[in-house]
């Protein structure tokens, strides 16, 4: 079995036989850098755990024309792991990102603890975008939650609301 080159949608395809325009910013990377040829297949994905195997059948300029040749669905595991990660300083929060998100936690809670040396400078959109790559990467289904930055008085709120 041969690892397909994962790329998230929003509308993903279900239907066996159907075609598909793959035309996002992913489908502009599939065909300028990993140079996608017509006849190669490439999986698909919702990042809630749907699925599409596509087999590539036109490449224009941008996108990626597809027919979805199998889906699946992967199940949300019985027990969910959230895990809270103090702010490490410099680019540190990022490596915590991709390694919780490629051992399987489903939800990831940055925390401004009260002797953290690091800032969420970046903003919760790049730890977001962090997750999302690293799935894509490990061939993840579901791209796990990133909670906004949390603070020491206000965790046990934020941890209710996971």
């Amino acid at each position: 079995m041969t690892m397909l080159t994962q790329f998230f949608v929003s509308d993903l395809p279900r239907r066996v036989g159907d075609t598909y325009e793959f035309n996002s910013e992913d489908a502009h990377h599939a065909v300028r850098v990993l140079r996608i040829n017509a006849g190669e297949h490439i999986r698909l994905s919702d990042g809630n755990g749907a699925w599409s195997d596509v087999k590539v059948t036109a490449v224009l300029k941008k996108s990626l024309e597809v027919v979805v040749e199998n889906t699946g669905y992967e199940d949300q595991q019985e027990v969910e792991i959230t895990v809270v990660q103090a702010l490490p300083k410099g680019d540190h929060l990022k490596d915590a990102v991709e390694l919780l998100t490629e051992v399987g936690v489903d939800t990831i809670v940055p925390w401004a603890a009260s002797r953290s040396i690091g800032k969420a400078d970046k903003g919760i959109e790049k730890i977001v975008t962090t997750a999302r790559e690293a799935s894509k990467q490990s061939r993840r289904f579901r791209i796990p939650t990133v909670v906004g930055v949390a603070t020491t008085e206000n965790i046990i709120d934020v941890l209710k609301h996971t």
